[in-house]
């Protein structure tokens, strides 16, 4: 954090025009010699006041509001893109009209839980409260993808009948999913001493090649991504905060 922070700060400093800047360092010297040297107990102040300064600038400097958005945004294996830069142009995930749950979605190839499971290294956790998947899909060995019907208390997703969609991705393989979310924003939050955050809002997502290329795009719905330390779990579904964060808690 600590370098992601200085690099912020080194973003600032390029960013504003000070103008001429008069030659203070004799000055400060003999200042410095004067003074006897005071013990510095509290480092954190120093660490607050930087982060004052960097939100500050962020609401004036478009550049330095990018770097503080780096500075916050990720959770292992999808990118939280806050910037006003739009993505570029990137085609649409294809509905397909096969009479699966996941065709919509532009998903294929359905096999079962346990085939997943023994497909991929990563544990691939299930909540409790739903039951099993209705349907299941492999995103190659990087994700295992969940899908749920719609049913009473679940309702379906727009376009399709999934009630619940969970996505089980591998940390270590690199971005899977970019979430556009300028001008939307998320809501940190813990769940059982875990990172994570909520999104309130509908949102584009972006589904990245194995080299960060974004080759699909959708309209996600609200969505609860979960830092498990071993897996990250994206809950994305109609449910509310609390809702969503209480199937997070029956993983298992």
């Amino acid at each position: 954090m600590a370098d992601l922070l200085e690099q912020a700060l080194l973003d600032l400093a390029a960013a504003i025009d000070t103008g001429p800047v008069p030659d203070v360092a004799p000055a400060v010297v003999t200042r410095l010699r004067e003074q006897p040297r005071v013990e510095r107990r509290h480092p954190w102040l120093r660490i607050a006041i930087a982060a004052v300064v960097l939100a500050l600038a962020a609401a004036l400097i478009p550049d330095v509001r990018t770097a503080v958005a780096d500075f916050v945004r990720d959770i292992p294996g999808v990118v939280f893109n806050t910037s006003e830069k739009h993505a570029p142009p990137v085609p649409s995930v294809p509905r397909r009209v096969d009479g699966s749950l996941g065709g919509p979605l532009g998903l294929t190839h359905p096999l079962t839980l346990e085939a997943a499971r023994s497909a991929v290294a990563f544990a691939v956790v299930v909540p409790q409260s739903l039951g099993p998947p209705d349907e299941v899909y492999l995103r190659g060995d990087r994700a295992v993808t969940m899908l749920w019907r719609a049913r009473s208390g679940f309702p379906p997703l727009a376009g399709t009948q999934v009630g619940v969609m969970i996505d089980v991705l591998d940390p270590e393989s690199g971005p899977l999913l970019e979430k556009l979310l300028y001008g939307i924003g998320f809501q940190p939050v813990v769940i059982d001493g875990h990172e994570a955050r909520w999104i309130a809002a509908r949102h584009p997502l972006l589904v990245l090649d194995v080299n960060g290329i974004p080759v699909a795009q959708r309209e996600a719905a609200q969505t609860l991504l979960i830092d498990t330390g071993r897996v990250t779990i994206r809950i994305e579904s109609d449910l509310s905060r609390d809702g969503a964060v209480g199937l997070a808690r029956s993983l298992h």
